[in-house]
């Protein structure tokens, strides 16, 4: 994994810290995730990936209706 895919994972890590417990059970949107990361510097493309990742790592699952939950 690049240098920039790292910090892209720990702006995940941050961003998804400070919206979890704002968004309780229900998690997070998807959309609110990816302005977070731009927010931050992050394509949107590759906070699509880390969040790929993420998923596949099952560091968050993805609901139905395109939230993260952390956990």
């Amino acid at each position: 994994m690049s240098d920039l895919m790292l910090g892209a994972r720990d702006h995940a890590h941050a961003v998804l810290e400070e919206l979890s417990p704002s968004a309780g059970s229900g998690g997070i949107a998807v959309a609110q995730y990816v302005q977070e990361m731009q927010a931050r510097g992050v394509t949107a493309d590759d906070a699509v990936s880390v969040l790929q990742d993420l998923i596949e790592d099952a560091e968050v699952t993805l609901t139905d209706n395109y939230r993260i939950c952390v956990g």
